[in-house]
C-alpha cells in the first residue's frame, strides 16, 4: 500500500467553459486487491483531503497490507 497523487482538473469542463486547464494534486491511496482468477489487482481509494487522511485510512484496513497473498509476501 501506497499513498500516491493524482492530478486533476479544477474545472471538469474547461473546454467547454473556455477557460485555460488548472490542475491540483489529490492523495489517494493504491493498494492490491484479490481478483476473481486467484491473483492481484492493482486499485486505489481516494481522493483524500491530505496525506495524515490517507495515511489514517491505510492504519484502518490492515488487511490490505500485502501479506495475505504469496504474490505480494517479501523474500
Amino acid at each position: 500500500m501506497k499513498v500516491i497523487f493524482k492530478n486533476q482538473y479544477v474545472h471538469p469542463d474547461w473546454e467547454g467553459m473556455g477557460i485555460r486547464p488548472e490542475t491540483y494534486s489529490s492523495p489517494y491511496v493504491e493498494f492490491y486487491a484479490p481478483n476473481d482468477s486467484g491473483g492481484v489487482t492493482l486499485k486505489e481509494i481516494g481522493p483524500f483531503r491530505g496525506c495524515a487522511e490517507a495515511d489514517e485510512w491505510i492504519m484502518q484496513h490492515p488487511q490490505w497490507w500485502g501479506d495475505w497473498h504469496p504474490h505480494l509476501k517479501d523474500n
